[in-house]
């Protein structure tokens, strides 16, 4: 999964933004565009704790076959991490939490719904 998300600081403790990221599955690809709300849980330190929580809409970009055709849904994360400050605006983070995504595919023109949860543990730096 590779992910950015740009938006507004409007203090340590409050952060909004819109996202885009690229989830890889074993044999799908989606494409999701998510609001995210995130904020520091303390404001001191090099070793800053932090939450975040993530909604929006997965595009499945698989590429269909003749027989088997998928579709989009929504997607939502939310978990807690924390931050290595190098500086006061920027420096490298680690988080956990729960993802989901969900989706369908089509196959002979039965449709199945599928729903992928997963626990998250994903690194990255922040500016």
């Amino acid at each position: 999964s590779f992910q950015t998300v740009n938006g507004y600081r409007f203090g340590p403790r409050l952060f909004t933004g819109l996202g885009i990221a690229a989830d890889l599955y074993a044999t799908q690809t989606t494409i999701p565009l998510f609001a995210s709300i995130r904020g520091d849980i303390t404001t001191t330190g090099i070793f800053v704790p932090y939450y975040f929580i993530d909604g929006g809409y997965g595009f499945d970009i698989t590429s269909s076959t003749t027989t088997i055709s998928y579709e989009s849904g929504p997607m939502f994360a939310a978990g807690i991490g924390f931050k290595i400050r190098f500086s006061r605006v920027a420096g490298f983070h680690v988080n956990f939490g729960y993802r989901m995504q969900k989706g369908a595919t089509v196959e002979s023109g039965i449709k199945t719904n599928y729903t992928n949860n997963r626990i998250a543990l994903r690194a990255g730096f922040y500016l």
